[in-house]
């Protein structure tokens, strides 16, 4: 039993190294208090030479954590991606062994496109829009806000933009992936989730039955027309549109709902899963596995 003992902790190690989780004083950096793994986003050799971290701050708090640590980072992309080398690779001969060891720091970019629904509205409305809200909140997040600001005669774009002060960074934010699938069977991560439950939840279709209503819709109204059946065929036509508004705060003929509330809480409950920054910290290299470190003739 004892002869097996080494082999079964050299296993538990290289299998630990293989799933990601090392004990941090294999990595050249701390790691960022309350940081939660990451490692969903590395591909599949980068988990055996470093470890990945979602961070609920802003960038540049764990900027300034790291800073503290190791005196200032380099800024290669503004505001998006900071690193700090802390020494040089060994120049073992993988391929996919990195050129520099410490620590990088990421956050997403800001949006700087318009929210897509602008294409139907008057370039009066489109200029407003950037005016007052430039690329921010344009995701289908913010959809039923922009729709109620828009159309509701108790709110404006001041106060879209109030709401879009306090959660802008979500349309920047990771969201760690789930067990979820969508309909066509690949994981989802935890915005995509809670957005397809919100909609459902405020009746709206997904893109998926709009686009099968629609196929159904056009068929019914061809064979309606073909019999001459026309108050039937404007019935099947309101009756779509109907559908697709739901939810979105204006039902047909113009009247406005009024569930402001309902996305601003929506948004409050998504807040509470973004993750604003992502750390990617590198293993000592004494840590990095010796078969990884060959070239592939030799192994």
């Amino acid at each position: 039993m004892l002869k097996n003992k080494p082999c079964y902790a050299l296993g538990v190690v290289l299998l630990m190294m293989i799933l990601g989780s090392p004990a941090q004083a294999d990595l050249m950096a701390p790691v960022y208090p309350g940081a939660v793994s990451a490692n969903e986003e590395l591909t599949w050799y980068e988990p055996y030479f470093e470890e990945a971290y979602y961070v609920r701050e802003p960038v540049e708090e764990v900027v300034a954590f790291y800073e503290q640590e190791f005196g200032p980072m380099e800024e290669v992309r503004a505001g998006e991606k900071y690193r700090n080398v802390r020494r040089q690779a060994p120049r073992f001969l993988a391929s996919a062994e990195p050129e520099n060891i410490g620590v990088r720091v990421y956050a997403k970019a800001a949006a700087e496109q318009l929210p897509a629904d602008t294409g139907r509205m008057t370039p009066e409305q489109a200029a407003r829009i950037k005016e007052v809200s430039p690329g921010q909140c344009a995701s289908g997040h913010f959809a039923g806000l922009r729709l109620i600001a828009q159309q509701h005669d108790s709110y404006d774009w001041q106060d879209f933009q109030a709401v879009c002060d306090g959660f802008e960074h979500i349309d920047r934010a990771y969201f760690q992936l789930t067990d979820e699938k969508d309909e066509r069977g690949r994981y989802q991560r935890k915005d995509q989730v809670l957005l397809a439950q919100q909609r459902k939840n405020m009746g709206m279709m997904t893109t998926e039955q709009r686009e099968a209503s629609a196929e159904d819709m056009s068929r019914r109204i061809q064979e309606l027309q073909q019999q001459g059946r026309m108050q039937e065929m404007a019935e099947v036509a309101r009756q779509f549109q109907e559908q697709s508004m739901a939810g979105t705060g204006v039902r047909p003929g113009g009247e406005v709902q009024d569930n402001w509330d309902e996305w601003v809480a929506y948004l409050e409950r998504l807040d509470g899963y973004a993750f604003q920054t992502m750390i990617r910290i590198n293993r000592d290299p004494s840590a990095w596995p010796e078969e990884r470190l060959q070239h592939p003739d030799d192994r």
